[in-house]
């Protein structure tokens, strides 16, 4: 999230609800000099350096009932993220205290802790205050949250016209109390909280159809939605040993911390570079992670086996050199004879990679070729000859890149054969989970972030798009309040 925080909140945003003490560690050590707390602190500073200048509020749920000792008012990570809402005057919502002491009697219907509604939903849902054992039930623990928000909104509102009537009734200058709160929030940002915790002024994050764009090379590896419900789990999957693909992207990074961005330009620091991948305990593979364009890192291996029992979306981190095109290479890894036979055996068609080493070469050569010419000018390439350059390049090797256009046209995943033959999609799904039992080489690929910041979360690293609201909220004690911007 700290990375991928646009996809979430747009730029225009007016007012933002941040919401990170639910999941986060209850006690972080070393006291906020950690991933987690640093990680929250810089995503703070990222969102109010928005162009509007957003109200940013934060707001606090509480899980009474996942353990028994987080029962306990105290045991929540509030205590410490609240901080750094204080630190920086933000508005706040707390969940523990409006409702709290009323989970102790559990004796209001909608106030139940005992039990949870996922339980039993027809039964439960608007009785207990949870769905599960952390999230609020939306028919009531939601519902607070949001009445707390409108709450606070409304208050905030009736304060500011307030306070601009007492001051145009008391003097004859212009007092404006929006005026002030305007330039209050265009103040510049305190130095962080944390010791140089400074934010990062340029992040890629590429999930989703905004990693089609970025694809310079592919073979063996296929876009595929490997959903079996109504929600989409887009990547690009490779089963072959010896498919590869590569994603062009910029680590030319910059930073609010001008110490690391000197850093970085000079080559001592590295920018850090995420492939989000599937991770499971069972059917997946290994690839192999290089780097290639002119940039550096050291080579690794991108494990897609783990020994928790469930499958999830994990980050491979590398350190990469900064250079404008940078081309990260993934290799599936495995004997390729033994799979072929696994491909046959299930009637699936077997990937041509006769000419991909041979391809992977070419390319190298090419962008070698490139990057000499660059640095024999003695100056950077023009900005039109660069991007002329960089097109140039990209679409060179790529046979499918009209393929993956038309893919990143069709809105929310489906491609138009997916909606005519959805069955045949899932019956396709079935084979390949067969094949992946027995081969054991398949590597998805979801997402490439980039960042200079030097530990980057994993919160929020899906494929969502923040939704805009127009229209009236009504809330308990009579009356509407009107929202007319994004609501997130």
């Amino acid at each position: 999230m700290n990375v991928c925080h646009r996809m979430h909140a747009p730029l225009d945003s007016d007012i933002i609800f941040v919401e990170f003490s639910v999941n986060d560690p209850v006690q972080a050590q070393p006291l906020f000099e950690n991933t987690d707390r640093m990680s929250f602190e810089r995503l703070v500073r990222k969102l109010l350096n928005y162009p509007n200048h957003p109200a940013v509020v934060l707001v606090h749920a509480f899980s009474f009932n996942s353990q028994q000792q987080s029962k306990n008012f105290y045991f929540s990570s509030e205590n410490e993220v609240s901080v750094i809402g204080d630190y920086y005057g933000l508005p706040q919502i707390s969940l523990r205290q409006a409702v709290y002491h009323r989970f102790l009697y559990n004796d209001v219907p909608g106030f139940w802790t005992n039990v949870t509604a996922n339980r039993n939903v027809d039964a439960l849902t608007g009785f207990t205050f949870y769905y599960d054992n952390v999230h609020p039930d939306g028919r009531v623990g939601s519902r607070v949250l949001f009445e707390q928000a409108i709450y606070l909104i409304r208050r905030t509102g009736e304060s500011l016209y307030h306070e601009s009537r007492f001051a145009k009734l008391t003097s004859t200058k212009d007092l404006s109390i929006m005026k002030d709160v305007h330039l209050a929030a265009m103040r510049k940002l305190p130095v962080p909280m944390v010791k140089n915790n400074y934010e990062s002024n340029s992040d890629l994050c590429l999930i989703g159809s905004n990693l089609l764009d970025h694809v310079g090379y592919v073979a063996g590896f296929e876009w595929i939605n490997e959903a079996e419900s109504i929600r989409p789990k887009w990547g690009y999957v490779g089963r072959m040993p010896g498919a590869a693909i590569e994603f062009e992207v910029d680590t030319y990074m910059t930073s609010a911390n001008k110490d690391t961005e000197r850093a970085l330009r000079n080559g001592i620091e590295m920018v850090l570079v995420q492939i989000a991948h599937l991770k499971s305990y069972e059917s997946m593979g290994t690839g192999m992670v290089t780097c290639h364009g002119g940039c550096r890192c050291k080579s690794s291996q991108l494990e897609g086996i783990w020994e928790d029992r469930t499958s999830q979306v994990s980050l491979h981190s590398i350190r990469v050199s900064s250079h404008r095109q940078c081309r990260i290479r993934i290799e599936v890894m495995g004997n390729s004879e033994e799979v072929k036979k696994q491909f046959q055996k299930f009637g699936e068609t077997v990937p041509n990679l006769e000419n991909v080493e041979e391809s992977l070469k070419t390319r190298d050569k090419e962008f070698e070729a490139a990057e000499k010419k660059q640095q024999g000018k003695g100056k950077e390439v023009g900005k039109e000859e660069e991007e002329k350059e960089k097109v140039l390049l990209h679409n060179k090797g790529n046979e499918n890149k009209m393929n993956l256009k038309r893919m990143k046209e069709v809105e929310g995943g489906e491609t138009a054969a997916d909606i005519k033959n959805e069955e045949k999609r899932l019956s396709r799904l079935k084979t390949l989970k067969m094949l992946d039992s027995v081969a054991r080489t398949k590597v998805k690929i979801t997402g490439i972030i980039v960042s200079d910041d030097l530990d980057t979360d994993f919160k929020g690293l899906i494929n969502f798009k923040a939704v805009e609201y127009t229209g009236d909220i009504s809330f308990r004690g009579g009356g509407t309040f009107e929202i007319n911007n994004h609501a997130h």
